[in-house]
């Protein structure tokens, strides 16, 4: 939305989304810290049918243009992969979405033996619980939200067992990503977070440029 007057004004720019539409724009001013959502729902599909071994996913999906984009792109991945995902098996909510018991019990009740999630940090943490309490235990994979600090936390145990395809997680093992991790935790006594880490990267990116 923004890429046209960055462009005509020429203000450098650092996008914090990983929409796969950023890099289209061809903005020379506006840059991304992020892992573009064709690139996470290549892995999303990679990890549920190599790591999980689902034949027959069910996906659920926040219906915003985050949510739908890497829908598409996971379904579109695992098509070329030899899965078509039945659309009876693809279920959408709303941002303001609490109660996700009526969707896992129709996913239970399909044929689905696999959960691919994509949503936002809150709803992560309500679905995890919520399949949690319901007993759902098929291979559940979720997008980067899934294992985030702010849904691990708030979930608890639930998270036992949910996979996630993420840009970051503070078990990091790299010795940068790792020095980051410590020094965060020391400095605001919590665990470092993806916007953290971004923001991060995105400031140290624009003053590497700027030198």
């Amino acid at each position: 939305g923004v890429s046209p007057t960055v462009k005509e004004k020429m203000i450098p720019f650092m996008a914090g989304g990983s929409s796969a539409n950023i890099p289209k724009e061809n903005n020379p001013y506006m840059w991304q810290a992020r892992m573009t959502d064709d690139k996470s729902g290549q892995l999303l599909a990679t990890a549920a049918t190599e790591t999980l071994k689902m034949k027959k996913p069910a996906i659920l999906h926040i219906t915003d243009s985050f949510g739908t984009g890497l829908k598409d792109q996971t379904v579109a991945a695992l098509k070329n992969m030899g899965i078509e995902v039945a659309s009876n098996n693809i279920y959408g909510h709303n941002a303001d979405e609490k109660q996700f018991g009526p969707i896992i019990n129709q996913i239970m009740s399909s044929d689905a033996d696999g959960l691919i999630a994509i949503s936002h940090q809150v709803p992560a943490a309500l679905i995890m619980a919520q399949a949690d309490n319901a007993g759902l235990d098929i291979p559940r994979l979720g997008s980067s939200s899934f294992g985030s600090a702010v849904a691990r936390q708030a979930s608890g145990a639930a998270t036992d067992g949910w996979y996630a395809v993420s840009d970051w997680t503070v078990e990091v093992t790299t010795p940068v990503g790792k020095a980051f991790a410590e020094a965060y935790q020391a400095k605001y006594n919590q665990e470092s977070d993806m916007p953290a880490v971004t923001a991060y990267d995105s400031i140290k990116l624009l003053a590497e440029a700027i030198k």
